[in-house]
């Protein structure tokens, strides 16, 4: 009940970043000003805070852009991605000093992928594995710490990958069916 806000609040505003992000893009079509690149490069960074797995809308709009403006200078898309870099590298910086490891959005890739594709798996995440809910997840968490925690799980999950190729196209079929329908 307490995590499932959180849950719909992020879901939400991811909804509306994207939207946002291919509005503006489309925007940038009819309006060829550097304003609305260096626009798209503020609302992407803002995006790839929130949510990361927005990169391809995010890569899509400033394609969008670059193709838009191929004949005339290239100036304004890149200063928007300038900027969305610019806007992104202080969380990097963080990461670094208080992770120690070179981490540029969100370190939680591994077990992502790891629940996903971990031993018993249909393709979802199980709430019940998480660190915050099982306590044998959080002393292993505890003992690696985030970065290694994380590494663990990525090296188990590309195992798995690797070992069950068939399974996991399978299982990515299925997940992409119930996203989308």
């Amino acid at each position: 009940a307490l995590f499932l806000p959180t849950l719909f609040w992020e879901t939400s505003l991811s909804i509306l970043l994207a939207t946002s992000l291919v509005a503006l893009a489309e925007l940038r079509a009819e309006d060829s000003s550097a304003r609305n690149c260096l626009g798209l490069g503020a609302l992407s960074a803002g995006a790839l805070a929130v949510n990361p797995s927005l990169l391809p809308i995010i890569l899509c709009g400033f394609g969008w852009c670059l193709f838009q403006t191929r004949t005339k200078s290239l100036l304004a898309p890149a200063a928007g991605v300038l900027l969305c870099t610019m806007l992104s590298v202080p969380w990097a910086v963080r990461n670094f000093n208080q992770l120690h490891a070179f981490i540029p959005l969100r370190s939680n890739v591994g077990y992502e992928l790891w629940q996903g594709n971990r031993v018993g798996s249909d393709g979802f995440f199980l709430a019940d594995l998480h660190p915050n809910v099982n306590a044998a997840e959080f002393h292993r968490y505890e003992a690696l710490g985030e970065v290694g925690y994380m590494h663990e799980k990525l090296e188990m999950a590309t195992e798995r990958i690797a070992e069950n190729r068939i399974w996991f196209a399978g299982v990515n079929a299925k997940r992409a069916f119930y996203f989308w329908f």
